[in-house]
């Protein structure tokens, strides 16, 4: 009888968890979306095509805002692509290539 009730409650806790309220699905959305506003290190340093040390730098000269969280380094989506379109230089400067 003991048996049966811990494999009824076992049972009514697993369809519990398997049950996702409106409220969870858009929690859950919304923690998804700020995961997405935000890079680590080394995913600013992909999206820049540099190695972590040279991201290191960029945060040291300030060239870059950050945000810590947990000693965790942060940076903004949007923040990064900024610092790509302010750094951007015209291929006119360079002149043609060379064959």
């Amino acid at each position: 009888m003991i048996d049966a009730n811990m494999q009824s409650t076992s049972h009514q806790a697993n369809a519990l968890r398997q049950q996702k309220t409106p409220d969870m699905i858009e929690t859950a959305q919304k923690t998804l979306e700020v995961d997405l506003d935000f890079l680590n290190l080394k995913e600013v340093a992909t999206i820049l095509r540099v190695a972590p040390i040279s991201v290191y730098r960029l945060i040291a000269r300030r060239a870059i805002p950050v945000y810590r969280a947990c000693r965790k380094i942060l940076f903004k989506r949007t923040d990064v692509l900024e610092y790509l379109s302010q750094h951007r230089k015209d291929p006119a400067r360079y002149g043609s290539p060379k064959a």
